[in-house]
C-alpha cells in the first residue's frame, strides 16, 4: 500500500520494488495485487470506483490479467473500452498483453486491427509491444505479423 505521507521518491521506489516483486513472481506480492484485482471487478461500478492507487494499477492490471483468465481479461478490456483518461486507455492496452492465453494474445492483436474495436491506429504499435513483451506473446506476435503483413 502506498502511504500518503511519503517522498514522491519513496513513493516511485516502492512502486518499483513491488513491480519487481510480482515481476519475479514473489508469493505476497502476486497474492495482493490478485486480492486488488478482484476486489475492483467485484464494486459495484468498477469505472468510478477503483480503490487501487493509481501508481500501483499498471502492477495490479498486469497481475490481474496475468494471473486470471478471461474473465479478468474481459474486464480490463470492458474498463478500456469505457476508460476517458488517456493514461488510464495506455495502461490497460499495455495490460491486456499480460495474460499468458496465446487465445486471447491472439484475439487482442486481431481486434488491434479491426476497425470496430475501439483501438486507434496510433495504439496498435502500443498492443503489438504488449503481447512480444511476454515469452509467451513473442512467438505469437512475431507469426501474427508475419502472416498478416499485407493487412
Amino acid at each position: 500500500e502506498v502511504s500518503p505521507n511519503e517522498s514522491v521518491i519513496t513513493s516511485q521506489y516502492r512502486v518499483d520494488l513491488l513491480a519487481s516483486a510480482c515481476h519475479f513472481e514473489h508469493p505476497d506480492c502476486l497474492e495482493n495485487a490478485v486480492r486488488m484485482y478482484t476486489n475492483w471487478m467485484l464494486a459495484p461500478n468498477p469505472d468510478s470506483n477503483n480503490e487501487i492507487h493509481v501508481d500501483l494499477r499498471g502492477i495490479v492490471y498486469c497481475v490481474g490479467v496475468r494471473a486470471g483468465g478471461v474473465r479478468e481479461w474481459t474486464f480490463a478490456w470492458d474498463r478500456f473500452k469505457v476508460a476517458t483518461a488517456p493514461s488510464e486507455r495506455h495502461r490497460l492496452l499495455s495490460v491486456l498483453g499480460c495474460t499468458r492465453s496465446p487465445s486471447l494474445l491472439h484475439r487482442y492483436l486481431e481486434m488491434s486491427l479491426r476497425n470496430d474495436s475501439g483501438i486507434r491506429k496510433q495504439d496498435i504499435v502500443r498492443v503489438f509491444s504488449a503481447v512480444a513483451g511476454t515469452g509467451i506473446g513473442q512467438p505469437i506476435a512475431f507469426n501474427y505479423i508475419r502472416a498478416n503483413w499485407q493487412r
